[in-house]
């Protein structure tokens, strides 16, 4: 992970690339560019992209389902809106059309039914508690 931030994305984007979340095997990142699924493609090799359609607006193939070791959009080509990180394992992601929310420690029907983005946002922006 070191290896593929700093020696490719930090080459290519320097400072126009922004690691705001980081777990043992992932990263949510901003990167500021005309097109990042441009980008990807000419180094697609570096990417699981099994995930994506075959009919794909971004001509990208579904390749490398099963090869260790590279890195993988896990929304599939669309593009993360809005991200609140509040600890380890504590985010929420807005995709169009769609949330993620992950809270460690707190019930996964709870997370998913009665907390929502706005909550993340307003612990965050407003220190806000929410008991649940």
């Amino acid at each position: 992970m070191y290896d593929f931030y700093y020696n490719l994305l930090k080459r290519k984007y320097q400072e126009k690339v922004c690691l705001c979340y980081m777990d043992t095997d992932s990263f949510i990142l901003e990167i500021n560019t005309d097109d990042v699924y441009c980008d990807m493609k000419q180094n697609v090799s570096k990417f699981d992209t099994s995930n994506f359609s075959v009919d794909n607006v971004y001509g990208i193939p579904p390749q490398n389902k099963t090869v260790l070791g590279l890195f993988k959009d896990e929304n599939s080509g669309n593009i993360i809106n809005e991200f609140v990180g509040l600890r380890s394992k504590g985010y929420s992601i807005r995709v169009e059309g769609s949330e993620t929310k992950k809270m460690k420690g707190v019930k996964r029907s709870v997370v998913k039914n009665e907390i929502n983005f706005e909550d993340y946002k307003n612990c965050l922006f407003n220190r806000n508690l929410v008991y649940k």
